[in-house]
């Protein structure tokens, strides 16, 4: 089993990240950002979307402190 170390956790969040960045990008680019015209679903999709990048965000700062601590 491979060890599991900040680099490899810094890996997968960036390739997370980039899918998750094509899958907004796509969404806006198919139905247009028009939020006087969105579905009560659009706009509950698009605030989980931007929830979870948020935590994206954060857990990776969060990465990034323990990573400096551990050193």
């Amino acid at each position: 089993m491979e060890e599991i170390t900040s680099q490899s956790i810094e890996t997968r969040f960036q390739i997370v990240l980039l899918a998750f960045l094509i899958m907004v990008g796509y969404y806006l680019f198919k139905y247009g950002f028009n939020i006087e015209n969105m579905t009560n679903f659009q706009v509950t999709l698009l605030a989980i979307l931007v929830g979870i990048f948020a935590s994206l965000i954060y857990t990776k700062k969060t990465l990034i402190t323990l990573n400096k601590k551990n050193k």
